[in-house]
Order: C-alpha cells, then structure tokens, then sequence
C-alpha cells in the first residue's frame, strides 16, 4: 500500500476483469515505486511511496488538489525524476528506457492536452502507432479500433478530438 503525504486522501484499487477484457495480460505493463519522494519547485509533494501496479489492475488516484496525484502520474510516466527512491517498469528503472522504448510499451494522454488543429478521435488514436514506424497502415488501423473498442469510444471515432 502506498504510504501518502498528509494532504492525499486514498488510493482506489480495483482487481479482476482485466484492462484487456479478459485476454491474455502478457503485454501488460508492472509499474512499481519503491519509498519514491517526488519534488516540484523545491518542495516535497508526496514522500515515501511504495506502490506496485500489475497488468490489468485498475487504479484510481484519489485527493484533494495539490495532494500529488498528477504529481505521482508525471512521474510514472518518466516526466519527472524522482527526487528520493526509484521507478521500476517491469523490473528495469524507468530512467535507463530510451524514450522511445517507452513510448513502444505505454502511452501517456496528460491532463491538459489540446491540439492546434482538428482530428478525428480514430485519427487521436492512430497517432499512437508512431513509435512503431515499420508498422502497416492495415495493423495501425487494427491496434487503432482495438484502442477505441477498449475505451469504448468506437462510436466516437469520426467526432473531433
């Protein structure tokens, strides 16, 4: 369990159908902090904690504004350095993955995005394919539906993002 600061109000964990629907969690992803102190300007937002994410697991992060929860998401997503304690992805520092190795492995959509021009939701989706430059617009388009069926925003795909 993770230990907080004192303004974090609770973790919610939720166990059992997969993100995957059922299927097979051999590409998921075991994210693991270990006694993990985060700074932002000069100033402790969360100390102390240690956390294991496994494949499938559902996570929600829960608190009042400032307690650290986007704080703690930067720093799972190899934004933020951590100022004590370690980050591991399946077992290796986050630290030592090439960005683009982590961009092949997860995908990160921040709390404020915004694009300069229009595209479509399917559109959003695909552009999760550029990591893997080799890849056929036939398998894009198959990961893509896959994403979108996921998330269940299939039926979104052709509204503006």
């Amino acid at each position: 369990m993770a230990s907080r600061s004192s303004k974090a109000r609770g973790l919610v964990r939720q166990r059992g159908e997969s993100a995957t629907n059922g299927q097979d969690d051999a590409n998921g992803l075991t994210i693991q902090s270990t006694h993990l102190t985060l700074d932002r300007e000069r100033r402790v937002v969360l100390r102390d904690v240690s956390l294991t994410i496994a494949p499938g697991e559902l996570v929600g992060l829960l608190g009042p504004n400032g307690a650290g929860k986007s704080t703690l998401l930067a720093a799972f997503a190899g934004e933020l350095a951590p100022a004590q304690g370690a980050i591991e992805l399946d077992a290796m520092d986050l630290a030592s993955h090439s960005a683009l190795a982590l961009a092949q492995r997860r995908a990160v959509v921040t709390q404020q995005s915004s694009l300069s021009f229009d595209l479509s939701v399917l559109e959003v989706a695909q552009m999760g394919a550029y990591p893997f430059s080799q890849a056929h617009p036939e398998q894009v388009a198959q990961w893509s539906q896959r994403a979108l069926t996921l998330t269940e925003l299939s039926l979104l795909q052709e509204r503006l993002y």
